[in-house]
Formats: structure tokens, C-alpha cells, sequence
């Protein structure tokens, strides 16, 4: 199997893996609410602003949606750079807004009694492209020929043998080996 066959299948199964993860902790039921309402947010921002906002809610509990948000579909960048050749960031943006559209709406769908919002969209996209945009750093200034000090250096084996030292010279019409050059 070639590595470029390992990568990919590594990355389907990490994919696989994550999908599993997403599911049981976004669309497993939670507790139904008093008021049997299912809550939805389609006003883009107002959680967001919210969370920043409100001083009625503990810090620690908007600070963990909020981050929660962004860290949970960052791993999208990572598959996908496991996945595909170029790591461009259209692919990353059709695959984290269509998952996480995904998402939301299955928790509406399902009854999950989890809030569908269209912020946690926005923090889950966002989440992806800052995801990208460190990899996208982290590759590029890992690069050797980025730096010269992490170049390798020549060694002796690296300078090939001029012609006076394997004992041929131009004017030879026939090399050590027996065979004519061509001219």
C-alpha cells in the first residue's frame, strides 16, 4: 500500500471516529424542557452577543459553548488536510458549514431538546478556518527552504567527481565504461 493510500485511509477512519464522537455529543437526547418548546436561534449574532453580554449566566458556561463552538469542528481542517492533495480553504468552508448545517438541523429534527442556533454554525465554521489557518502557518513556515540555518549542509558524498579526477577528459571520444559519447 502506497503512503499516499495510509494517509487517506488514516484519515477516513480519524473521520469515522470523529463522526462518532459528533454524533454522541451533539444528537444524543438531553432533557426535555418545561415548556416543550424546542429552541431555535435563526437571528444571526444574538447568541454570540449574548454570551458576551449577559452577566446573569456564569463566565464559566458561556465560555465553554463559546469555545466549545469553535474547538468542535476544528479537527475539520486537519482531516480534510489528511484527505486531499491541496489544502485550500474552499473545501474547508463547503465541508464545516455543510456539517454543521448538518448538525443543527438534526437536532431540530430529532427532538434532541438541544437548541438549534445559527451562531454555533458561525462558531463552527469559524472554528474550522482558524483550524486552517494554523496548519496553514504551522506548514509553512516548517518548510527547510524557508529557513537557511535548517537546510541540510553538503557533505563529500554530495559533490560529484569532476572530469580530470575519473580520468576522462573532453577530447576522449570513448568513456571508462567502453561506450562512445554521442556529440
Amino acid at each position: 500500500m502506497t503512503w499516499t493510500r495510509c494517509r487517506i485511509a488514516a484519515a477516513v477512519m480519524l473521520y469515522a471516529v470523529y463522526v462518532q464522537q459528533l454524533y454522541q455529543y451533539l444528537l444524543t437526547p438531553t432533557l426535555p424542557l418545561l415548556d416543550h418548546k424546542r429552541p431555535m436561534n435563526l437571528v444571526p449574532f444574538r447568541t454570540i452577543h449574548t454570551y458576551l453580554v449577559d452577566t446573569g449566566t456564569p463566565l464559566e458556561h458561556r465560555a465553554y459553548e463559546l469555545a466549545g463552538n469553535l474547538l468542535v469542528f476544528a479537527p475539520v481542517a486537519l482531516l480534510l488536510a489528511l484527505i486531499l492533495r491541496r489544502f485550500r480553504i474552499a473545501p474547508i468552508l463547503l465541508v464545516s458549514a455543510g456539517l454543521s448545517l448538518a448538525v443543527e438541523t438534526l437536532q431540530y429534527a430529532l427532538g434532541t431538546w438541544r437548541s438549534a442556533d445559527i451562531d454555533d454554525v458561525i462558531c463552527n465554521v469559524s472554528g474550522a478556518v482558524v483550524s486552517y489557518v494554523l496548519i496553514a502557518a504551522i506548514l509553512h513556515f516548517s518548510r527547510p527552504d524557508r529557513f537557511p540555518f535548517l537546510r541540510r549542509r553538503p557533505t563529500m558524498s554530495d559533490i560529484e567527481p569532476t572530469a580530470t579526477e575519473t580520468g576522462s577528459s573532453e577530447s576522449d571520444p570513448v568513456a571508462p565504461s567502453g561506450h562512445a559519447f554521442q556529440r
